[in-house]
Formats: structure tokens, C-alpha cells, sequence
């Protein structure tokens, strides 16, 4: 996630990059279950994000182009007309 959001998963608070955020107000946080799955928690907004929710939510995308997206930016499939994104971190 921090490729997309640009900043480290830790247990601060951070301000939501994904929105106009003045006050830090998101946290990082392991899902519940087995998975434990990264969660991008905004409490401002209550978004929990996971890492293809980041992208949707960063990108205004779908599902399926958010997959596309992310193969594109970690090499995982090759899309010529897609923009390959650059870390923010």
C-alpha cells in the first residue's frame, strides 16, 4: 500500500492522501480472520481500504482496471497503453 498511498504502514496516525486531510486521522491495521489482511483505516471518513480499494479510491477506477493497474505497475502483465505509476514512497 505505501507504493500508492507513500507512507510507511506503521501504528501512527497519518493524514489520508487520498483526500484534502489536514488533520492525521488514518491508521494501518491487520484484518480480522486469518488473512490478516492490511487495512487502510480513515476514521474522519470510517474507509476501510484494502490495497485494491487504495487504488480504486487513488485512480476513480473499477475493480477489473484497478487489478490492471496494479499487474501493470509491479510487472505482473503488460499493458502498453497503461501509465506505469511510480512509487510514492
Amino acid at each position: 500500500m505505501s507504493f500508492y498511498l507513500g507512507i510507511n504502514p506503521d501504528n501512527s496516525l497519518h493524514v489520508n492522501p487520498l483526500r484534502k486531510d489536514r488533520r492525521p486521522s488514518a491508521t494501518f491495521y491487520r484484518g480480522k480472520d486469518n488473512d490478516a489482511q492490511l487495512i487502510f483505516r480513515d476514521w474522519a471518513t470510517g474507509d476501510r481500504l484494502n490495497f485494491v480499494d487504495v487504488v480504486m479510491t487513488k485512480f476513480n477506477v473499477n475493480f477489473d482496471k484497478a487489478l490492471k493497474i496494479i499487474g501493470n505497475d509491479f510487472g505482473i502483465i503488460s499493458k502498453p497503453h497503461y501509465t506505469k505509476n511510480e512509487a510514492a514512497i
